[in-house]
């Protein structure tokens, strides 16, 4: 019999290297400069800018406190990075404050096989309670061509 995960309020996550996910901080953070340029660049509402941005920075999280895989994100979420990267300043802050570390965006040389992206949305799931189907990779054919190096 299997269950199905439930949506529950975000909380903070400790992994087993001691990498802590404060959710709720990590999902308050705001950059409005980066949702408009996005929804600019990419013909999208702002409403929709704010969901993606919400997922990429869940895509990020969760693969800071799991780095044993490089797992790449979806196109959508790649996107979000690669938009979120430009505001050089804004990314490393936020790296640095929320995962103690820079990660690093490493564009695939072709030859990786990406790895199953259910157990990185699994674990999203649980440290932030839901996540946005739609915007995060089903299966390896979906995922964007880099590697997140996570």
């Amino acid at each position: 019999m299997t269950t199905a995960l439930q949506p529950r309020a975000p909380s903070s996550h400790q992994n087993a290297s001691g990498i802590v996910i404060d959710a709720p901080a990590i999902l308050g953070y705001r950059l409005p400069q980066l949702l408009a340029r996005y929804a600019s660049e990419h013909g999208v509402p702002l409403e929709e800018a704010e969901l993606i941005f919400q997922e990429t920075k869940k895509f990020l999280a969760t693969c800071a406190q799991d780095n044993s895989e490089n797992y790449s994100p979806s196109e959508e979420q790649d996107a979000m990075w690669h938009d979120f990267i430009l505001f050089t300043k804004n990314y490393t802050d936020f790296c640095q404050t929320f995962f103690g570390r820079y990660l690093h965006h490493v564009p695939c040389d072709g030859k990786k096989k990406d790895p199953d992206p259910c157990p990185l949305k699994q674990r999203a799931t649980v440290i932030f309670g839901e996540i946005t189907p739609r915007l995060w990779a089903g299966k390896p054919s979906e995922m964007a061509r880099c590697c997140g190096m996570c």
